[in-house]
């Protein structure tokens, strides 16, 4: 979950920082290094409490919006594993 991006929008990135995301903090402990693919889905930013934001759950427009948003993600998970993570990040960047 990217509060950085709006609703829909995915995109793919290799490594980088926590930004101060708690799951991104627990995984780079665990895996000892933040040397991974990361796969970013936007979910909008609040105007208010963050984390009461992102620990409630969507609404039904938002529910709705996200039916086709996991259809996307799992095709841009197959570009990465089939055809590797450039292709990937060229093939699905730009589209929302």
């Amino acid at each position: 979950d990217d509060l950085d991006f709006p609703l829909g929008i995915a995109r793919l990135k290799s490594g980088g920082g926590h930004g101060g995301h708690k799951g991104l903090i627990s995984v780079i402990n665990e895996l000892g290094t933040a040397d991974f693919i990361r796969l970013r889905v936007g979910i909008d930013k609040p105007q208010y409490d963050v984390e009461g934001f992102v620990l409630k759950p969507f609404n039904q427009k938002q529910l709705n919006e996200l039916a086709e948003v996991l259809s996307r993600i799992a095709q841009m998970v197959e570009t990465v594993i089939t055809d590797g993570m450039e292709t990937g990040m060229n093939r699905w960047h730009g589209r929302s």
